[in-house]
């Protein structure tokens, strides 16, 4: 898999633009930094057909590492199973 970044501006408001490509198939994922707290906390923001498509990060300290909690919020039960699957 390969992506291509056209844009990522990590601050609140910030826009990001990447596209995925495996083999012939390519997904584009363009939104926003909603929310960005250095260290702490990142929630990134797509608009779909569907709904939102909201992610949030939290970054928490794990002695020699960091542990990262991923939470995604996505609007419908289809894009549920489809990020499921993967």
């Amino acid at each position: 898999m390969e992506a291509e970044v056209h844009a990522l501006d990590p601050v609140s408001g910030g826009e990001m633009s990447v596209s995925w490509t495996a083999e012939e198939h390519q997904v584009d994922n363009v939104g926003t930094f909603e929310e960005v707290v250095e260290h702490e906390r990142l929630v990134t923001v797509e608009e779909t057909p569907q709904g939102v498509n909201r992610i949030t990060y939290e970054f928490h300290d794990a002695g020699d590492g960091t542990e990262i909690v991923l939470t995604h919020e996505l609007p419908d039960a289809q894009m549920v199973d489809g990020a499921s699957e993967g």
